[in-house]
């Protein structure tokens, strides 16, 4: 079940059809969650990239070589 409406399409058409089954009226707008979650996980992969030094980081992971500079 994890996930289910993380579609937006899906999303929007079961809310509708709950709706629908419940006398309500169409929603006026609908949003794209998705779309925005996704975008505040790029800024904050942005930030956490611009504070830490990935490339140490990776190095003593054992993930990758560290280039000296």
């Amino acid at each position: 079940m994890h996930g289910l409406f993380d579609d937006d399409a899906f999303r929007q058409a079961a809310v509708g059809s709950l709706r629908v089954c419940c006398g309500l009226a169409p929603a006026q707008q609908s949003n794209a969650w998705r779309a925005e979650r996704e975008a505040r996980y790029d800024r904050l992969a942005a930030i956490v990239r611009g504070a830490l030094d990935i490339p140490m980081l990776m190095e003593l992971a054992g993930l990758a070589p560290r280039v000296p500079v």
